[in-house]
């Protein structure tokens, strides 16, 4: 596949493209006042509320004001008092200074905290008190992990004022504690107490089923209590004792591992004003779980060490922005998706996102940078049967389609087309077609955003389509795989295939990197070895180049390639075009043979090459002579391949001299290859003619 770093391609008719929007810094102040004795504020016409001063901050001070967005403090501020930002639906971004230990109740309750935000404040190591309700109602959490100095949070209900920390954040299926905390602990994503013994606080996202851990001997009041989707619960036998309340709501079924008689000795505390929840069913024994597929057979109780299946991911596109997109098929078990990028496959790859779908766009992504992506499944149950990491997958980030709209040249009447700059292109390559759902064929290039197609003919309409290209971020790789055949000897020159083929490859390398193509030269003994050299040099075209033998009378250029329709097809023309008419001898059709090595086995495409026969004298004296210029024909091929222009080699300037010197470029047994050069020279400045 070709890695040309460029847009799709947009017809004038169509109006597709992506705007970003750039906000000033200095946003209108729309309202203004005093929050504490010695702190003021002011917040703009973006939302951003900036909090000036020193000292505290008074209880309520911006509780059910919608405009807030995002907030900024003083570092001086030790704590975000009593339903300070309570009700603020539309906020969701705050950074906390170093100086805040303690969040008071209900300080962000009904936000709209981005998972982010809120793992930034809780991870903290200065944080030491989350009072009740302090993230009530924040939908946008998923999981949260406790620094190690938080010493209190809110897990039991004691009346209206004592409702936990994170209550009706129903998206929060796990809790994470710092190994370094010495109150909390987290078992399979709950709330422990440090020791392990005591269950705290179920996230109340997880839905379903909840084992409680092995070991685990109290369950705390109202632990389980607003986890409303859990329907069964699976107690152990090391339970001796339950809270009041302690059931889900909506609880159906309670497994016990122990029989009847140890149940009758665990204290539990009344429930909903009842011994046992009623309408719930206790089931006994199960003491040993005979798991398929991560689930009891017996009681439906999940297998510990269970884990979700990896994603499958795919790479693509979003064809207007060139954005990355991967998308996989859902996993069992999972409510949720991390994403994670790298910038190298074996890299470090940093949390960029959560979905509850199975695709993900990177919108952050910059244009001409190849960036690698994993996914991890999360489950609904326990952040012990998340799913590993899976298989990365890499894209590069296209360029956007330009908006292309059209005009005219007003004296000449030529068709005019013009566009917005797109980010990250350096230039922009134009088609065109006769028709609209017709071929568009390339037409030119330019680096500004117009082009007027001076060749157009009055009476005609035309439709174009501009493709935008960044070919200065990533550039094309090529492997150059020159014969290594020394027994191959050359009919003149006391020379062999290897050496020549040796000088056709570096003369291609040297016009390749001038024209800004990434380029390896295979000199590895075996063609099994150039292969996997080529492979992990990533290559995105793979060319063996060879010369011919036969029976000394055949002569001409040949070219192979995997199947008819494929890259490899495609950019064996590409050369066949510039390398057949430089042949001296009669060059046939590219053809089709899967047979061969260096044809079959690379991932890249392959154009294979046999210029000329050197078991004829005249045309192996012909290879010796023009290495350079084959070498030159083979890299304008690949050029044009790629979509990328050729730079030709700087030429000395000559002296200023009256004499006319003449050139003679070849002679040509087919009329219409003649024509073909003449025109490749008069499109380079040069003058020219065909002689009979």
């Amino acid at each position: 596949m070709r890695k040309r770093i460029m847009s799709l391609l947009l017809a004038i008719i169509m109006t597709i493209s992506l705007g970003t929007t750039v906000l000033a810094d200095d946003n209108a102040i729309v309202n203004s006042g005093t929050c504490g004795k010695n702190l003021t504020w002011t917040l703009d016409s973006a939302g951003l509320l900036t909090i000036s001063g020193t000292g505290e901050m008074w209880d309520s001070a911006f509780s059910y004001n919608k405009d807030i967005k995002s907030v900024r403090l003083p570092d001086a501020i030790t704590q975000i008092p009593y339903k300070a930002f309570s009700g603020c639906t539309n906020l969701k971004n705050i950074r906390l200074p170093d100086s805040v230990t303690q969040i008071d109740e209900d300080a962000f309750g009904n936000c709209d905290l981005q998972e982010q935000v809120v793992q930034e404040i809780v991870s903290s190591d200065n944080i030491t008190f989350i009072g009740s309700r302090a993230f009530e109602g924040n939908k946008n959490i998923y999981t949260v992990h406790i620094g190690k100095n938080v010493e209190y949070i809110q897990t039991e209900t004691f009346n209206y004022m004592s409702t936990p920390s994170f209550h009706d954040c129903t998206n929060l299926t796990s809790i994470t504690v710092s190994p370094e905390n010495q109150t909390y602990t987290s078992i399979n994503g709950l709330l422990c107490s440090k020791d392990g013994r005591s269950l705290l606080y179920v996230p109340v996202g997880i839905s379903g089923r909840l084992d409680v851990p092995a070991g685990i001997e109290t369950i705390g009041g109202e632990a389980m209590h607003y986890a409303f989707s859990i329907k069964i619960v699976h107690i152990p036998k090391s339970v001796k004792k339950i809270g009041s309340d302690a059931f889900p709501i909506e609880c159906t079924d309670v497994y016990y591992d122990g029989t009847e008689e140890q149940w009758n000795e665990i204290s539990i505390g009344k429930n909903y004003n009842s011994d046992f929840p009623s309408g719930v069913t206790l089931h006994f024994t199960c003491e040993k779980h005979t798991y398929q597929n991560g689930v009891c057979t017996l009681c439906g109780a999940k297998d510990p060490n269970f884990k979700l299946a990896a994603p499958t991911v795919k790479p693509s596109y979003v064809g207007a922005s060139g954005k990355p997109y991967i998308y996989w098929s859902a996993v069992d078990g999972a409510n949720r998706y991390y994403v994670y990028r790298s910038g190298s496959s074996n890299g470090t790859y940093e949390y960029v996102g959560t979905t509850t779908a199975t695709n993900y766009t990177d919108n952050k992504a910059n244009a001409g940078y190849t960036y690698y992506y994993k996914v991890k499944a999360i489950s609904s149950v326990k952040s012990t049967a998340n799913s590993s990491l899976s298989a990365a997958v890499a894209i590069t980030c296209r360029c956007a389609r330009p908006m292309v709209k059209p005009s005219y040249v007003g004296a000449s009447g030529k068709p005019y087309i013009y566009w917005s700059a797109v980010d990250g292109a350096d230039k922009y390559y134009v088609y065109r077609s006769t028709s609209k759902d017709g071929t568009y064929e390339y037409i030119g290039y330019t680096t500004k955003t117009n082009y007027t197609d001076s060749k157009a003919n009055a009476g005609y309409t035309y439709y174009y389509k501009v493709q935008a290209i960044s070919s200065a971020l990533t550039m094309a790789k090529v492997y150059l795989s020159p014969s290594n055949q020394t027994d191959n000897c050359y009919a003149y020159g006391n020379t062999n295939e290897a050496v020549q083929c040796g000088k056709i490859a570096d003369s291609c390398r040297i016009a390749l990197e001038r024209s800004g193509v990434t380029v390896q030269v295979g000199h590895m003994p075996s063609m099994q070895d150039k292969c996997k050299e080529s492979n992990a040099f990533g290559a995105d075209l793979h060319v063996p180049i060879h010369t011919n033998a036969f029976n000394g009378a055949v002569t001409g250029t040949r070219m192979f390639c995997l199947n008819s329709s494929g890259e490899g097809m495609k950019a064996c023309e590409a050369i066949f075009a510039w390398l057949a008419p430089i042949t001296p001898g009669t060059s046939e059709n590219i053809q089709v043979d899967a047979s061969l090595y260096e044809v079959r086995v690379p991932s890249a495409p392959t154009a294979y090459v046999e210029c000329e026969f050197h078991d004829n004298a005249t045309t192996a004296k012909w290879i010796v002579e023009h290495t350079v210029d084959i070498g030159e024909a083979i890299a304008r091929g690949i050029c044009d391949y790629f979509g990328v222009t050729f730079k030709e080699k700087e030429q000395p300037k000559p002296a200023a001299t009256d004499k006319l010197y003449r050139v003679q470029v070849g002679a040509f047994a087919v009329r219409a290859n003649a024509e073909r050069m003449l025109a490749k020279l008069k499109a380079a400045g040069f003058e020219g003619y065909i002689r009979e």
